[in-house]
């Protein structure tokens, strides 16, 4: 069947099954929400009003919750029969999946299907997509329209990219000087605040949690933080007055790790951030640190000799286990970039892998017996080019759909465990390499994509589709699809028909 995710496909004996205007929605008072999302699909799609009426008639769409035909979490199964339709989930995440599929079928089936049964396949538990909002801001209307088409390919989690040193896009009532100075830039000629404020990231989280997509939220620190110092000076090494930055690339104006003020500050304001989200998940960034301020600073030099520390690096990473700490009174789980791996890792840490293709991040993390999230720039970066054609929207080298549906996190591990048993010896490889304890680190996988060339609605689109296709067919079916041919065909399918039709 031509929809995204690749589904398990089973026919039934029996003439093709077509929704009538007779037909009715059945369900129990308890799926009542998800009789109405039908009850609005199918009146979008096929410009029918179905009748509500739980009764065993035959001509209906019956929504279901069984965890015998449907074992696992989030799973689902749709049947069609001549006349009617069920829609079964092991959960109620797994029947609004159900929805979405059926939703896909229509679109690219019509309504006229074959008799058949399908499956969901189970697949990774994170299926991201990260957006970078501080480099160009995106208002909060055409987020709940990504977050409906992450759900309409059962993508669950939306990393959202909310600080860096171009822009500071988080109302802060303790420190609003972050959003009406952070927010601002002096680019493109538009130097108005952009920002989101507290009441919209709340009824932003609650529409995404509706719809099965946890929000992670992501304040990087104690690098990419020009847009802070621009409105808090005082918390750099030299005390200057700065401005949010207006190039692209890697500041070396960062947080001060010598400054008690340093520390005061971040934790009050995760104190009044965190609140706002309902993930148990926390991202504070820890990439691209520049320690070119830290070496000059005396605050700095007083700090690393205080707590007996070998380089300025290490004050970094004792950051990260301040950040952790804090977290861990909000019960939080901390995410960071790969860069963290580079010391201990503190106990509540979920590693992001995102250098080269990922695979010695990921072993330096599960080494450490942490988790790991797999967003490798060179496949999984959607600000990078799509083809090599000339005029070809992106930047640095080329990401193609055939590459971002190649890429295979468990492939990745087998290639750093053959560099190991090159290279190591036996007891070493004990340390590193199980390779099906390693999977068990394996949380799942993300796209990325970051705004310094997109300027607009219509540019981000293009630089998503297709390729978050490949993304949503390999999280649900954990890179076990390896037809580049038939998925390439489904997904072409479903850029006429059914993005056409929400885009």
């Amino acid at each position: 069947m031509n929809v995204i995710p690749k589904i398990v496909k089973y026919p039934e004996k029996g003439s093709p099954c077509s929704i009538a205007s007779n037909w009715v929605i059945g369900a129990p008072s308890a799926l009542k929400k998800y009789a109405l999302m039908l009850h609005a699909d199918l009146k979008d799609i096929l410009g029918l009003e179905l009748k509500f009426n739980n009764s065993k008639t035959s001509e209906a769409i019956k929504l279901k919750l069984n965890t015998k035909a449907c074992s696992e979490a989030e799973s689902f199964n749709i049947a069609f029969y001549e006349n009617s339709i069920e829609l079964i989930g092991h959960d109620e995440q797994g029947l609004f999946y159900a929805i979405q599929t059926l939703k896909q079928v229509l679109l690219t089936h019509g309504n006229n299907i074959a008799a058949c049964s399908i499956h969901s396949i189970k697949g990774y538990s994170w299926r991201g997509m990260h957006l970078d909002v501080s480099r160009h801001f995106f208002p909060i209307p055409y987020l709940k329209k990504l977050i409906d088409l992450m759900a309409l390919f059962r993508l669950n989690r939306f990393h959202w990219h909310l600080t860096d040193d171009q822009g500071w896009r988080i109302e802060s009532k303790k420190f609003p000087l972050l959003h009406k100075i952070g927010s601002c830039r002096d680019e493109e000629g538009y130097r108005e605040p952009q920002y989101y404020t507290q009441e919209e990231i709340k009824d932003f989280v609650a529409y995404a949690e509706e719809r099965f997509v946890e929000v992670i939220p992501e304040i990087d620190m104690p690098g990419h933080t020009q847009s802070v110092l621009a409105a808090y000076p005082n918390l750099s090494c030299t005390g200057e007055p700065t401005q949010t930055w207006t190039k692209w690339g890697v500041s070396e104006d960062v947080l001060c790790m010598g400054r008690d003020s340093t520390y005061e500050f971040v934790e009050e304001l995760l104190n009044e951030v965190i609140p706002l989200f309902k993930s148990k998940y926390f991202h504070i960034g820890g990439d691209e640190c520049p320690d070119t301020a830290w070496q000059s600073c005396p605050h700095c030099q007083k700090k690393k000799d205080e707590l007996g520390l070998h380089d300025f690096r290490a004050l970094q990473h004792q950051f990260t286990n301040f950040l952790s700490e804090v977290l861990k009174k909000h019960d939080k789980i901390m995410i960071g970039w790969d860069e963290i791996t580079e010391g201990q890792l503190p106990d509540n840490t979920v590693v992001m892998a995102w250098r080269g293709n990922a695979g010695k991040a990921a072993v330096n993390a599960i080494s450490q017996g942490k988790n790991v999230i797999f967003t490798p720039n060179s496949s999984y970066y959607l600000d990078w080019r799509q083809s090599d054609k000339e005029g070809e929207p992106g930047g640095f080298g080329v990401t193609d759909l055939k590459k971002v549906f190649q890429y295979d996190p468990q492939e990745i591990i087998k290639i750093e465990e053959l560099q190991y048993t090159h290279n190591s010896t036996k007891s070493d490889l004990k340390l590193y390499f199980d390779i099906n304890k390693c999977t068990d680190y394996f949380l799942g996988i993300q796209v990325n994509l970051w705004t310094e060339r997109i300027h607009n609605e219509k540019e981000l689109k293009y630089m998503l589709f297709p390729r978050l296709l490949a993304l949503a067919e390999q999280a649900d079916s954990r890179s076990t699809n390896k037809d580049y041919i038939e998925f390439s065909k489904r997904a072409e399918i479903i850029m006429e028909k059914v993005l056409n039709h929400y885009l």
